[in-house]
């Protein structure tokens, strides 16, 4: 019973991902300036880890096409 319900969530998942890759997304264009005031206004440093995810989400915001990061894209 447990497995039938994974399965059945999982492909859920991958109906509704599929049905939200054909919907239309906003690109948002980065803006760098606004991006290095903001992360030099931080009390702190960011780590590589945290560069490297927010570098991926600003280039899924400037894509024509809804993000999921869940989703591995």
């Amino acid at each position: 019973m447990a497995f039938t319900e994974l399965f059945l969530l999982l492909t859920a998942g991958l109906v509704l991902k599929g049905e939200v890759e054909t919907e239309p997304g906003i690109p948002i264009p980065f803006n760098e300036a606004l991006a290095r005031q903001f992360t030099d206004s931080l009390p702190y440093s960011l780590t590589d880890g945290q560069r490297g995810a927010a570098w991926q989400i600003v280039g899924d915001l400037a894509r024509a096409r809804p993000m999921n990061r869940f989703a591995g894209g």
